[in-house]
């Protein structure tokens, strides 16, 4: 996960260099100063990419001199550069406030200059330096604007590296299906911008994450994916690093047939790379690869190869102690105990009692296999004479027991073959019926269980909904709205001592025209109660408001208006607020003339009906924000949806039913 991060990071980096470029040769400057400043400015540019990958302490001395001349002369564009790259160092040396401090400098320098790109990656590394200081909070929110200004300025790089790095923030959270989701949003943008090395960082994290849900079968798929991309580009190390990855993976899920092959092209290509310390390890994996096989041999000689190339300490200690164990196996117990001994000499930590009592047991099995050979010697010698003497007598009789046992147990392990056979069909059947039954149930529980889940999400999304708007609606009525009607009825007592001032008059209308716009949208927030003023007539009077400017004609029908009037408040704010959005959608996006309302109340349900003769809705765009909260409502509230626009114009019935009166 660090070496995306790392990978990221770098990639903004580079996206700033190419805004550097682009800003020179635009030549935009406050100052009238010579030709000779901007090469200098463009000089201390050039030492600290020099010096940014090897020597920092130097490309920082030359980003704070960029800044300091470039203030002095009021070049404002090479000043936020500077601040950004010292945001850059920061980060990278852990001081992240510090990096906080100058990314708000860049930003600021950015802004005065009036550059039209580079907020984007300063919002992005900033929000990383945020992450790091564990304020998750202000990290998100300019990670999204970040989102905003990519998107201004037309850059789905950055937006690709946002979304990695939003993605990182929902892993850390254990939140993998929204990280997974913000990852397809990078590759998607990565791919757009045929970025190939943000698509394999996006791959190798989307890997990461199936593997810590132990979805190892599309982790594998995953890193098959990057191994394409790599030879495409023919990046040796990011094939070799999938490789390695793919090579575990088949490991941990003991797959050992299938990572040999893997393992053993890993090694092939590490050659080529002459990474040896990484030689070493595929070469460790090929051995437990090949001891899981049983091919004991070759395990022994892959340990021993990996010995040769690598001397560390951290791979030693491992094939020793694995080829120790080999070497025992194979009953070499003299090998096993150099192996085991050359182990504890790297590892000093083991208890000096265990390893003697280890390295004890080894010996006395050395000593007792030595004993037991001489012995066999013996035994053999004394029994080539005796078998010499009753060779001839029992040579018969032999043949014939051995003949009558054969025949014996042949026909018991036949018999026993067969009750065998019997009993495992029988079980299996059992079993798979017994595992139906149970997925069967699973299932259906997981079914519920999500269902409930939802639909108390949506109840908590709609109270919470709600009450947001109440609180708004009340501090626009008691706040703004109380304000302007003081200001309203103070200019009119003005006014009155006044001769007919048209400025004025002007200007009182416009005092008195927000007014009624406030209130209007107070009122459209949370409406008062419907069984004080009647829902029909309140209705109509949306509908009046809304079809002021005289672009579209509007009618509601409400039938029969005096029971749809006594419905409660709850059931009538559901309904005010579907027909809200579905009006709200006809005059923004359905070019419409005319639209027509009705609302209808039946003895179980009441059903609205919205038509309008614009241009209908595309059935290949998917729904957007207001329909879908439509339905997320109607879901709630146990409704019913269908949308017609196969005509001329758009027809959407609805039906709720009124069994939510019962809930109240």
């Amino acid at each position: 996960m660090r070496r995306v991060n790392l990978f990221i990071k770098k990639g903004l980096l580079g996206l700033f260099f190419a805004l550097a470029s682009y800003q020179t040769l635009l030549g935009q400057s406050a100052s009238a100063e010579p030709d000779s400043i901007v090469f200098k400015l463009d000089s201390l540019l050039q030492e600290y990419r020099n010096y940014s990958e090897t020597e920092p302490v130097k490309a920082k001395a030359s980003v704070e001199k960029l800044i300091e001349l470039s203030s002095k002369h009021n070049r404002v564009i090479y000043e936020a550069r500077g601040h950004y790259f010292l945001c850059y160092i920061f980060e990278a040396e852990g001081q992240n406030e510090a990096a906080v401090k100058e990314g708000k400098l860049a930003e600021q320098k950015i802004k005065e200059a009036k550059m039209d790109r580079g907020l984007s990656a300063v919002y992005n590394l900033l929000a990383i330096a945020y992450h790091n200081l564990g304020d998750n909070v202000s990290a998100m929110n300019h990670y999204v604007k970040c989102l905003d200004m990519a998107k201004e300025e037309d850059n789905r790089i950055e937006a690709g590296h946002a979304y990695g790095n939003i993605a990182n923030l929902y892993i850390e959270q254990e939140q993998y299906e929204r990280a997974k989701e913000n990852l397809q949003r990078a590759y998607e943008a990565y791919q757009e911008s045929n970025y190939p090395d943000g698509i394999v960082a996006t791959l190798f994290t989307m890997a990461n994450i199936l593997k810590n849900q132990e979805d190892n079968h599309k982790a594998r798929d995953y890193y098959e994916q990057i191994i394409d991309y790599s030879k495409k580009s023919n990046n040796l190390i990011q094939e070799a690093n999938a490789r390695i990855n793919l090579g575990q993976l088949l490991l941990s899920e003991k797959k050992y047939k299938e990572a040999l092959p893997v393992l053993k092209q890993t090694y092939q290509l590490l050659k080529k790379l002459g990474f040896v310390s990484d030689q070493a390890l595929v070469l460790n994996d090929l051995g437990v690869a090949c001891k899981n096989l049983g091919m004991t041999q070759q395990a022994i000689d892959y340990y021993n190869l990996a010995l040769e190339i690598d001397k560390t300490e951290s791979i030693n200690d491992a094939v020793y102690i694995n080829l120790s164990d080999l070497y025992a196996k194979q009953k070499s117990y003299k090998k096993a105990f150099d192996q085991l001994s050359k182990s504890y000499t790297l590892k000093d930590s083991l208890n000096s009692i265990e390893k003697d009592k280890h390295l004890a047991e080894l010996q006395q099995k050395y000593e007792t296999q030595l004993k037991e050979a001489q012995i066999k010697i013996l035994e053999k010698e004394k029994s080539l004479q005796e078998a010499k003497l009753l060779q001839s007598e029992s040579e018969v009789a032999r043949q014939k027991q051995l003949r009558n046992a054969f025949i014996i147990g042949f026909v018991m392990v036949l018999i026993t073959l067969i009750l065998l056979r019997y009993f495992y069909v029988q079980r299996i059947k059992v079993q798979k019926q017994l595992a139906s039954e149970k997925e069967e149930n699973a299932r259906h529980k997981i079914n519920e269980l999500i269902k409930d889940y939802r639909l108390d999400s949506i109840k908590k999304y709609n109270e919470g909904q709600q009450q947001e708007r109440k609180r708004i609606a009340r501090e626009i009525h008691d706040g703004l709205g109380s304000d302007l009607a003081s200001l309203k009825m103070s200019f009119e007592h003005y006014m009155s001592k006044q001769n007919g001032n048209n400025a004025l008059q002007k200007m009182l209308y416009t005092i008195q025209s927000i007014y009624k716009d406030l209130r209007s949208i107070s009122h459209q927030l949370h409406p008062p109660a419907f069984s004080d003023h009647g829902f029909c007539d309140f209705l109509n009077q949306l509908l009046a408001d809304k079809t002021n400017d005289g672009n579209i004609k509007m009618k509601a029908l409400c039938f029969p208006e005096e029971e749809i009037d006594a419905l409660s408040d709850r059931i009538l704010a559901e309904v005010y607020r579907i027909i809200q959005e579905l009006i709200t959608n006809i005059i923004k996006h359905a070019e419409a003339t005319n639209s027509e309302i009705q609302v209808t109340k039946h003895e179980d349900y009441v059903n609205i009906v919205v038509s309008d003769n614009g241009k209908g809705m595309p059935k290949e765009k998917n729904s957007g924000i207001g329909l879908r909260n439509i339905k997320e409502r109607l879901e709630y509230l146990g409704g019913q949806i269908d949308i017609d626009s196969s005509g001329n114009g758009t027809t959407i019935n609805i039906n709720i039913p009124l069994s939510l009166e019962a809930t109240k």
